[in-house]
């Protein structure tokens, strides 16, 4: 019997192990990780755009929440509604929607014909909102989205003897102004969809 040679025997390519070290990664494999990556944030980006858009409406829906409460309030003791917004919600901040009144109703009072920007009204002339109080709207003080600030409330945000719609318009991070109205019946509506 003949003994064979280890040492002549030669491995098949295929078997043999190459000369590259094992420690790290290829070019490829991390191109590969980074695609991966991007089509991940690709998804995950617009979607956690609108979740963020969609909380700071709820900014609008307390703050006309606030004066639908403070207008009720209001109207219980003085039979009409206010546009002093001041005087009603002292505290109240506006981050990413301007909210309140935009048009002066000269139909309040016990006349009807008296200024709806008054703090009382004591069947003559009424008490005006004082000065720095005659505030009939809260100006936002950011802008999520690609409009601006809203300088104020559009003719829908008015009020009157009888009724009032209160307006919040905000730029929460989509394409479009988001515009939201409470009334004197509580009807919240989204008027302007901003997603």
């Amino acid at each position: 019997m003949r003994k064979l040679n280890v040492q002549s025997f030669t491995m098949p390519a295929f078997l043999r192990q190459t000369s590259r070290s094992t420690d790290g990664f290829t070019l490829v494999e991390l191109m590969i990780v980074v695609a991966i990556i991007g089509i991940l944030a690709a998804v995950a980006v617009p979607s956690y755009n609108k979740f963020q858009a969609q909380a700071r409406q709820s900014e609008a829906k307390m703050s006309l929440s606030g004066v639908y409460m403070a207008e009720k309030s209001f109207a219980t003791n003085a039979d009409n509604f206010s546009g002093c917004l001041n005087s009603l919600l002292p505290d109240a901040k506006a981050e990413y929607y301007t909210f309140g009144f935009a048009e002066d109703g000269k139909t309040c009072g016990l006349s009807g014909e008296e200024s709806c920007f008054n703090s009382a009204f004591d069947g003559s002339s009424g008490t005006a909102c004082v000065l720095g109080d005659k505030v009939t709207f809260f100006k936002a003080t950011r802008s999520a989205g690609p409009g601006a600030v809203a300088a104020s409330p559009t003719a829908t945000g008015k009020v009157n003897k009888a009724t009032f719609t209160a307006e919040a318009t905000g730029a929460i991070g989509a394409s479009k102004v988001d515009i939201w109205t409470i009334d004197d019946k509580k009807t919240l509506t989204n008027t302007q969809k901003a997603l």
